[in-house]
């Protein structure tokens, strides 16, 4: 997470997780970041503002647990004709 101005980056802070996606998920006018890691099925909501040091102001963990694990389960091929 970088911070800056018109001029020049001012700050940044390293947050763990990996595939990050910023929005604004809660709806208060302020970035958030959902993380996940490739072999975990849980994400973790860090809501903002975040504090210089990367602190969100609350977390939130997410179960990705599919219901149906044959979702995971490869199917055959399909063919395009």
């Amino acid at each position: 997470m970088v911070w800056g101005g018109k001029k020049k980056l001012s700050g940044a802070a390293k947050l763990t997780g990996a595939t990050p996606v910023a929005g604004d998920f809660d709806g208060d006018g302020h970035a958030d970041l959902v993380t996940s890691r490739s072999a975990d099925p849980k994400a973790t909501i860090r809501f903002g503002p975040f504090t210089r040091t990367g602190k969100p102001v609350r977390t939130k963990t997410l179960d990705l647990t599919p219901d149906n694990p044959s979702y995971y389960t490869p199917g055959p091929p399909v063919s395009a004709t």
